[in-house]
């Protein structure tokens, strides 16, 4: 594990203890982040939830963390979640595309910005994929030069961006696979590199931004 990345530069602080308890679809997506996390780093998937679970907890300054009925909670297991996510979109781990779960809108949205991040397809897990846009650009404009920020989007196949685009539209499209979309920030429009995310940024991201894409355009 020591080749990974490891959290160093953003803390969690968790002060109360919240009294709503751990819900399935939580669970669900958190043992399928771990068993993805586990097909490429240790092949042994008990090992692996425990020694995530050590790393959150001296991570959120936890004296112990869990996720089942009796002990589990719905913020520390999110804390855990947006931790796992982390982690893979960090080192480019991708979730895995078998077992996947149906799960609640919250978890979805979390896994949706996961394959977001990794350019992976949110609907079978394919790589390489596509960045659909829910919130069209508008015929006529560039995408490499207007600000991609608070547009919603999800990443997709060939396959399923064509499906998304002509054969269902938007609306039958997410409602069959039950998706939201992702509203892009001025971050991930950086990492994403999507158009002139420096319309949003500070100058210095700005100068940065054209020297990397000045010989892209």
């Amino acid at each position: 594990m020591n080749k990974y990345v490891q959290f160093n530069h953003r803390l969690i602080e968790i002060n109360l203890r919240d009294q709503r308890h751990i819900s399935d679809s939580q669970r669900k997506f958190a043992f399928l982040l771990l068993s993805s996390i586990d097909d490429v780093t240790n092949g042994d998937l008990e090992y692996t939830k425990m020694l995530f679970y050590t790393w959150f907890q001296m991570y959120a300054g936890l004296d112990s963390f869990s996720m089942s009925d009796r002990l589990g909670d719905v913020n520390t297991t999110n804390a855990f979640i947006d931790f796992l996510i982390e982690f893979m979109t960090e080192n480019k781990i991708l979730i895995k595309a078998t077992g996947r779960p149906v799960l609640d809108d919250r978890e979805t949205s979390k896994m949706e910005y996961a394959a977001l991040m990794n350019k992976q397809c949110v609907v079978c897990g394919k790589v390489p994929s596509e960045l659909h846009h829910i919130d069209a650009i508008g015929s006529g404009n560039d995408r490499r030069k207007i600000s991609h920020v608070g547009r919603r989007a999800v990443q997709l196949c060939v396959f399923h961006h064509r499906e998304a685009d002509s054969s269902l539209g938007w609306a039958k499209f997410a409602d069959k696979y039950h998706l939201q979309g992702t509203k892009l920030t001025t971050e991930m429009t950086r990492q994403l590199k999507l158009g002139d995310w420096s319309h949003d940024g500070t100058e210095e991201q700005r100068k940065t931004y054209f020297k990397e894409n000045e010989n892209e355009s």
